[in-house]
């Protein structure tokens, strides 16, 4: 059989194989986003964009979330499974952010996993309270049965920032909304980004101003690294030039931005298998 061109989308069903026009030949404007009417925000999950470690069950070809090829020091987006160089990078446009806590239950034994998410607030109130604790530069939860306070068995609590990105497929031209959720080691780095995010100024029409952080092409790397602890793979920011606001890139992550700010988009850290420490950088 003759093979499709390489726009051609190729419609199958059991009774025919009809090969079909490029998308683009055709004017879908009067059923624009049909198809989806009954489903919520819920029903939508936003990838996470992580960095593999050699920890990973994606690398690990025993596990049955493995993925052909995947290597440590890659990065990952986990809805579709791609696969990408992490020497290469990707191109991002940061539209949001979010800093935010991640409890999490004891690496082994009961009560191990994903907990929810606390506020700033909210963590504040629990120190306030004597509820939390500082152990060895780790914040754990104290027992709320009155138990006594055991360190190898408490939760813990991982500061995290959220970068709601728009993650733009060079090699496709695609763009996703994806979530890179920074904890850890990493932490610096993403403070470090929104300090250069912040000192960017250009040309306004009452003088110098500063953009949107979404005008900014980023480039995330990984790199490896080390300490006493044991070596990783962490990630590496170089920002790439700016996007003008009629770009249609930049109307899109504009879009993003009032979707988080409107509380439209859903997390699930529960979905996301990207270390007990709750994502990129839980080293």
């Amino acid at each position: 059989m003759a093979t499709a061109p390489k726009n051609d989308v190729a419609v199958k069903d059991s009774k025919s194989t009809e090969v079909v026009k490029a998308a683009e030949e055709f004017d879908y404007s009067a059923y624009e986003g049909a198809g989806m009417e009954g489903a919520t925000k819920d029903a939508y999950a936003i990838p996470f964009l992580t960095i593999l470690q050699k920890t990973s069950p994606q690398v690990d070809e025993d596990q049955s979330t493995y993925v052909k090829g995947a290597k440590a020091g890659m990065i990952f987006e986990t809805v579709s499974g791609k696969l990408y160089d992490g020497k290469t990078g990707v191109l991002i446009l940061p539209a949001a952010y979010q800093m935010t806590y991640l409890r999490w239950g004891p690496r082994t034994g009961e009560g191990q996993g994903f907990k929810g998410r606390l506020s700033i607030e909210s963590v504040a109130r629990m120190r306030a309270e004597k509820r939390i604790v500082d152990v060895d530069g780790k914040i754990l939860v104290m027992p709320e049965d009155g138990s006594p306070f055991n360190p190898a068995r408490a939760d813990r609590l991982a500061e995290s920032h959220y970068r709601y990105c728009l993650l733009l497929d060079e090699e496709t031209g695609s763009v996703t909304r994806v979530l890179l959720s920074i904890v850890s080691t990493q932490i610096k780095k993403s403070r470090t980004l929104a300090t250069r995010l912040d000192g960017i100024r250009v040309n306004g029409k009452e003088g110098k101003i500063k953009p949107p952080t979404w005008a900014n092409r980023v480039r995330l790397t990984t790199v490896p690294e080390s300490n006493d602890k044991g070596s990783w793979y962490g990630m590496k920011f170089d920002l790439e030039g700016l996007l003008g606001p009629n770009d249609p890139l930049f109307k899109e992550a504009a879009a993003f931005n009032e979707s988080v700010i409107a509380g439209s988009v859903v997390v699930s850290e529960e979905a996301h298998d990207g270390g007990n420490d709750g994502g990129s950088g839980g080293f």
